[in-house]
């Protein structure tokens, strides 16, 4: 196909209708929760103040890791635990593997330390005593224990959430959210970006007006986004990330170092290394022992991908490292001293760390579920992380919606047939920052036949492409005039 006209209609923020409008109906117990790749945490909102659910033991958060065995499924902390002749299968870090596709199965298998498998429908896979799990599966295990927890403190039910997700989340991990949601019984009234959820538990905690940047490194993702907070408002002007960055890497090097393993247990024993070395300068134990020194060096090549994305984040908001009011720190791996001290470097002042870096994100996610129930002030702005386009001929992607464009938002383009009596369109809408269609990851490919023979050009084809406020894509395809149309949600390699 060629483009033969474009009639954008971009929608002012706000305007256009998403699956999120409409929500204030005041449900009972609607809670935010982070979903993080190496723990989770579930808040709501009491007395206008946003908290932290405790679980029975009074812990805040949750290790993201579920242990299956042939009679059992346990999740959190007790998952964890390494016994000696089991043939239990723990699995931890299953958000890395919900954004990318299955092809990518050597890359993903490099994140985890578990054996991954492609299943007869191409869906990645765990093997398990319990049976083959999908990283979906799992996740919903998560979330169904955070909202029994929840239940349990609240002594009611809760139905409804909002959940949080990395902002370079791409379709295929957003779309994967909302399915475990829905499988672990939860309602998802939105999805939004962490570093969203972080700037709104900072600028509604401190009433802050100004541009801030949000330094989100967790334990398997890596965000940044530039937010502009106003009046009530918070506008992401641009963000950026790396979904295969954060504090799981950095275990697993010095698991390699320290251990000369990637096992469960020497992972395990590293991160506490690294959690040790955020305190100290030195570690020592069973005759090893590991400096902060050397953990920096360790660090290096990770610290220059990390400035690498601050310029560009910077250069995506039009803006100068100085220009930038407070740097806000996101994630547990932000707590490593290296990390503050290159961003404190990076723009000549210390980062604000007031709220636990690590529960600050479900706390801003507990005030979006409090607002979008009750109704309230707040207006979130956010951004589109991809970009998002379609396939032309000669394997060339034309960009329709650009990265850090605002959301919701609606465009519309026209194409045309590019051969003489040409009976039909096929679709690839894509989603990625390069132009060639190999790069890219595909979204959805789909046929509308029947077309009139006519000449090259004489028939067109309409495309209205939709983000919502969730970040989630539909697509009304129609040939004109009056030819057949198809409207679709979206769902990553459908």
């Amino acid at each position: 196909m060629k483009a033969m006209s474009k009639l954008y209609n971009i929608a002012e923020p706000g305007s256009a209708k998403s699956f999120s409008d409409g929500l204030a109906t005041k449900v009972a117990n609607a809670v935010g929760i982070d979903l993080g790749t190496t723990n989770s945490l579930v808040a709501i909102v009491q007395n206008n103040k946003s908290t932290i659910i405790p679980d029975r033991d009074g812990a805040h958060i949750m290790p993201s890791v579920v242990r299956y065995e042939a009679s059992k499924v346990t999740v959190g902390s007790t998952a964890n635990f390494e016994e000696a002749n089991t043939e239990a299968v723990i699995v931890s870090s299953a958000k890395r593997l919900m954004a990318k596709p299955a092809s990518d199965l050597v890359q993903l298998q490099e994140h985890v330390s578990y054996p991954l498998a492609i299943s007869e429908n191409g869906d990645i896979e765990i093997a398990t005593p319990s049976g083959k799990q999908t990283p979906i599966q799992v996740s919903a295990k998560i979330l169904q224990s955070l909202k029994e927890q929840a239940e349990s403190y609240l002594q009611e039910k809760v139905e409804h959430a909002v959940i949080t997700v990395p902002a370079h989340f791409n379709e295929a991990g957003r779309l994967a959210t909302k399915q475990a949601a829905k499988l672990a019984g939860l309602n998802v009234l939105r999805i939004i970006n962490e570093p969203t959820a972080a700037a709104l538990a900072y600028g509604l905690a401190n009433r802050k007006i100004g541009t801030y940047l949000v330094f989100d490194l967790g334990g398997g993702t890596f965000d940044i986004s530039v937010i502009r907070m106003a009046k009530g408002v918070f506008h992401v002007l641009a963000t950026i990330g790396d979904l295969y960055l954060g504090g799981d890497d950095f275990d697993r090097l010095i698991a390699k170092r320290v251990y000369q393993s990637y096992r469960a247990d020497a992972i395990s024993k590293a991160r506490k290394i690294k959690e040790a070395l955020s305190d100290d300068e030195h570690w020592t134990a069973h005759g090893v022992s590991f400096t902060r020194g050397e953990l920096n060096g360790l660090m290096e090549p990770y610290l220059r991908r990390m400035k690498k994305l601050l310029r560009t984040v910077i250069d995506d908001a039009e803006m100068s490292p100085d220009e930038i009011d407070e740097v806000i720190m996101v994630g547990g791996a932000s707590r490593m001293p290296c990390v503050r001290l290159m961003v404190q470097e990076f723009f000549g002042k210390p980062p604000l760390t007031s709220i636990d870096p690590e529960e600050v994100v479900a706390m801003g996610a507990a005030l979006q579920a409090h607002q979008l129930c009750y109704g309230g002030d707040i207006t979130l702005l956010d951004v589109v992380p991809l970009s998002i386009g379609i396939e032309l001929g000669g394997g060339i992607v034309e960009v329709v919606i650009p990265r850090n464009t605002p959301i919701p938002t609606e465009v519309t383009q026209r194409y045309g047939t590019m051969q003489d009596r040409q009976t039909a369109f096929m679709i690839n809408i894509l989603q990625g920052e390069s132009d060639k269609v190999a790069e890219c990851q595909s979204l959805a490919r789909f046929e509308l036949s029947g077309l009139p023979p006519m000449p090259a050009g004489a028939v067109q084809l309409e495309i209205t492409f939709r983000v919502d406020a969730d970040g989630l894509l539909s697509i009304i395809a129609q040939v004109l005039p009056n030819g057949e149309k198809r409207e679709v949600l979206v769902k990553p390699g459908m």
